[in-house]
């Protein structure tokens, strides 16, 4: 079955079907940007979301925060995969 990623304001939800797999409540700092963006990355096995000048990246497994990367400036408006 396939996970999915479901967003209320702060919060983020991973289900399998009905069941909740983990929630986190993110207190992001967007640096005054009106964009935040998310994406499932099956291959690497991470949820990744995006606003202001960092990239968080969560185990899909634990919502976990596994990686953390601060960008210079406000880079953000759109965050998705790379057309096939």
């Amino acid at each position: 079955m396939a996970m999915r990623v479901e967003r209320g304001g702060d919060r983020y939800q991973a289900f399998e079907g009905d069941h909740v797999v983990w929630s986190v409540v993110l207190e992001a700092d967007l640096g005054g940007s009106p964009f935040r963006e998310e994406l499932l990355w099956p291959a690497a096995s991470v949820f990744a979301t995006g606003g202001g000048g960092v990239v968080r990246f969560f185990a899909m497994d634990t919502g976990a925060i596994v990686k953390t990367l601060q960008l210079e400036g406000d880079l953000f408006g759109h965050f998705s995969e790379a057309p096939r």
